[in-house]
């Protein structure tokens, strides 16, 4: 049996500091240019509550670049081209400057 969708008011709101540092991030890991490729945002959901956000970058020749803000943790993964992890951050906060960075490029 299908358990029926949540109603969108049940998501949580992206706040624009992560929404822009998850943005920033991907294009300059990326050499994409800001404000020109656009970000598409979806949820990822565990026992019929949002768990993640995942936002995908699209730049030139179909190119696909992610990143996924574990909404527990308050991680924000990156993910290259190629599907691989190159870099994990603690997503900001409203008090913090800078958000944390950290290379993590031999995870699976």
């Amino acid at each position: 049996m299908i358990a029926p969708r949540q109603p969108f008011q049940d998501l949580p709101q992206i706040p624009e500091q992560v929404r822009q540092f998850v943005y920033q991030t991907l294009c300059e890991t990326n050499q994409l240019e800001p404000g020109v490729f656009p970000m598409q945002e979806s949820y990822f959901f565990r026992k019929g509550a949002p768990c993640a956000t995942l936002f995908c970058v699209y730049g030139p020749r179909l190119m696909k670049v992610m990143a996924i803000w574990d909404l527990e943790k308050q991680d924000v993964l990156f993910y290259n081209a190629a599907g691989q992890r190159y870099l994990v951050a603690r997503a900001p906060t409203a008090s913090q400057s800078s958000p944390e960075l950290s290379e993590n490029t031999t995870h699976s």
